[in-house]
């Protein structure tokens, strides 16, 4: 996994709230943004920087990811009698989660 960055500040207040450069951190938006990894290579980070990050801020990193876990474990069981129907033997399928870190660093599942 990774960790998407936006190109701007996040704000709620003036014209940014419509800027999709600043709520969209999705690589097809960010990489037409001028100021495109002006921060951050690709605007990507690792899980080891963020764990870093939030070190530096006195929030515990296991604590978030057990979090999160937690919730991708509650999503994949809230499915689970739909993902494979035909009960075909050796079959998985990949998911993606996207999630948002709050001002207390709380998940949330996009």
């Amino acid at each position: 996994g990774y960790l998407r960055t936006s190109s701007y500040e996040f704000s709620l207040i003036g014209d940014s709230v419509c800027d999709l450069n600043i709520h969209l951190t999705n690589n097809a938006v960010q990489k037409y943004n001028e100021d495109y990894g002006k921060y951050e290579l690709g605007n990507q980070l690792s899980f080891e920087y963020l764990k870093t990050l939030l070190t530096d801020r006195g929030k515990n990193y296991e604590e978030l990811m057990n979090m999160i876990k937690s919730i991708v474990k509650i999503t994949a069981l809230s499915v689970r009698k739909k993902l494979n129907k035909q009960e075909r033997s050796y079959c998985f399928e990949i998911f993606g989660y996207d999630f948002m870190l709050d001002e207390e660093c709380r998940p949330w599942l996009i």
